[in-house]
C-alpha cells in the first residue's frame, strides 16, 4: 500500500561529509558539502494532515531516486514537474537548491532555498544550506546568522552545530566558541570517525594562544 505524504513532510535533509586534508599529520576539517539525500517524512507544517494522489508521491520518489543515483538534470526535471503543479510543497524546493549548487549555480540554490524557508520557516535543513552558500562564497557573517537560524528551529540540529565549529574554529579564530560546538557535535555523533581528534586538536592549539 503507497504511503501518503502531506505537504510539508516532502523534504530532503542535507547530510554534510568532511573533505580531509591529505598531508596534514592530524586530520583536519576543512570544509562541507550536501553530499548525500535522505528523507525526512517528519517535518510539521500550518497543513500536516493534507495528503496527496499516488502519483504525486511516485513522481517524489522518482526524484528522490534520482538525486541519490546523482542524475542531476533528470532529477532536476522531476522536481521542476511536481513544482509546476503543486508549488506549496517544501521539499522540491530544497531539493531543486541542492542541485543548483551542485551545478555552482549560486544565486539560484539561494533563490530555491528561499523558497523552501517561506514554504515552512520551522525546519533547519534550508538554513544551513544557506550558511553553506554564504561560506563557500566568502560571507563568513551571513553563514553564521544561518547556521544560528537553523539552531534556533533545532537546536540539536547536528549539520549546523559542526558547520558553526567550522566557521568559529577555522575563519573567525573564536576557539572557545569552536570548542563547544565541536564538543555538542561529540555529544550528538560519539561514533563520528574525526571529531575527537578535532577536539583534542583544538585543545592543543589552544595551548600555544
Amino acid at each position: 500500500m503507497a504511503r501518503e505524504f502531506t505537504s510539508l513532510t516532502l523534504i530532503i535533509m542535507i547530510v554534510l561529509i568532511v573533505l580531509l586534508g591529505a598531508c596534514a599529520p592530524l586530520t583536519k576539517p576543512s570544509g562541507e558539502t550536501p553530499e548525500l539525500a535522505v528523507v525526512n517524512e517528519n517535518v510539521k507544517g500550518p497543513d500536516p494532515n493534507r495528503s496527496y494522489p499516488e502519483p504525486i508521491e511516485r513522481e517524489y520518489t522518482r526524484a528522490l531516486d534520482l538525486l541519490q543515483q546523482k542524475q542531476w538534470q533528470k532529477a532536476e526535471q522531476s522536481l521542476r514537474t511536481l513544482i509546476a503543479t503543486h508549488p506549496e510543497l517544501c521539499g522540491p524546493w530544497f531539493n531543486l537548491a541542492v542541485v543548483a549548487r551542485h551545478d555552482e549555480d549560486f544565486s539560484g540554490a539561494e533563490s530555491y532555498a528561499q523558497s523552501s524557508v517561506q514554504c515552512n520557516p520551522d525546519y533547519p535543513e534550508p538554513h544551513n544550506l544557506l550558511g553553506v552558500l554564504d561560506r563557500e562564497q566568502g560571507d563568513f557573517s551571513a553563514a553564521e546568522i544561518h547556521y544560528l537560524q537553523a539552531l534556533k528551529v533545532n537546536s540539536d540540529y547536528a549539520p549546523a552545530i559542526l558547520n558553526l565549529a567550522f566557521l568559529y574554529d577555522l575563519y573567525f579564530g573564536r576557539l572557545e566558541e569552536a570548542l563547544n560546538y565541536y564538543q555538542r557535535y561529540f555529544e550528538l555523533n560519539p561514533d563520528h570517525p574525526q571529531i575527537e581528534n578535532w577536539i583534542i586538536d583544538l585543545k592543543n592549539r589552544m595551548k600555544d594562544v
